[in-house]
């Protein structure tokens, strides 16, 4: 469940900051919103996520709209690891 990991890759997250030179946050959904902000991401499917952990959602996802909320959740974390796979290669 994406809810879950997210805050084992907002801690990853901070440490991304440090590689790319930035003083990370101590707050979890901070440090999510810098890396948003620092790698040009899609910030909706963390605030989605963020949103679910406080049972601040809505309305419950159909397992459609969980798989949709998922992929889009991957998809922006393959673009941190692309990120931090470029850092010191240009």
């Amino acid at each position: 469940m994406p809810s879950r990991s997210l805050a084992s890759f907002a801690a990853l997250f901070k440490a991304v900051l440090l590689l790319v030179g930035l003083q990370p946050p101590k707050r979890k959904h901070e440090a999510v919103a810098r890396i948003v902000q620092q790698f040009g991401l899609d910030g909706a499917p963390f605030e989605k996520i963020f949103n679910i952990r406080k049972d601040n959602f809505d309305a419950p996802l159909d397992d459609v709209s969980a798989n949709k909320l998922f992929g889009e959740y991957m998809e922006q974390i393959e673009k941190v690891i692309d990120a931090v796979d470029a850092i010191g290669k240009s």
